[in-house]
């Protein structure tokens, strides 16, 4: 994942309006945990095609599970 991860990272410097590689970019960053950062690519797709119905999913589907995330990190502290 790492691997693919970094390709698209790289890809994604040459073609920063291509949506699809934002949305495959969030998916790998999903895999590997990381929720915000993901969260932030199926951001950027919506941004350049909103009406992305596969970025939409995925960016409502990331925000649940961040939110959540803080919600149980905030609950822990007290």
């Amino acid at each position: 994942l790492q691997n693919a991860h970094e390709l698209l990272s790289i890809v994604l410097i040459q073609d920063e309006q291509d949506t699809q590689l934002w949305i495959k970019r969030a998916h790998i960053q999903q895999l590997q945990g990381n929720f915000s950062a993901a969260l932030s690519d199926a951001r950027h797709a919506l941004k350049l095609q909103p009406e992305n119905t596969i970025a939409l999913a995925l960016f409502v589907k990331l925000s649940l599970q961040v939110h959540a995330g803080d919600t149980f990190t905030s609950i822990q502290k007290e």
